[in-house]
């Protein structure tokens, strides 16, 4: 069975290390601190899944999906959205850019991420976003 390719983006060093080690038993993952380290992973190997936090120093969660949606080679990438401060207009532009993803408010457990990247793998192209 061929991994599928996950990158998680997040800040913080601890949900990032508990979401690295979570999902690496069933995947590849690849995590990064940032957006910009991201978007250089992108171009270098594309994920199937990202997931990111919303959050973030220098090039927040909604800027970076704008970025890799930007190319349309990722218009198939689908995306999983983290955070600690979700506003309704947060939700409400998350919802008007990505067609595929799944919104997770802090905190979360693994548990429900790796059932929520499971449902996307599986989802045909362009689901519903749903919000946990």
């Amino acid at each position: 069975m061929v991994e599928k390719k996950v990158l998680v983006v997040e800040d913080d060093e601890m949900v990032r290390t508990v979401l690295l080690e979570g999902l690496s038993g069933e995947h590849e993952v690849e995590a990064v601190n940032d957006g910009f380290a991201a978007m250089v992973s992108i171009w270098k190997q594309k994920p199937d899944i990202v997931i990111t936090d919303l959050n973030m120093f220098s090039l927040d969660g909604i800027s970076l999906v704008k970025n890799i949606l930007s190319n349309p080679a990722n218009a198939d990438m689908k995306f999983i959205l983290i955070s600690g401060c979700l506003t309704v207009d947060r939700i409400q532009e998350w919802k008007a850019l990505v067609k595929e993803a799944v919104i997770f408010p802090k905190p979360f457990t693994i548990t429900e991420i790796k059932s929520a990247v499971q449902r996307l793998l599986q989802s045909t192209p362009h689901g519903s976003l749903s919000e946990c």
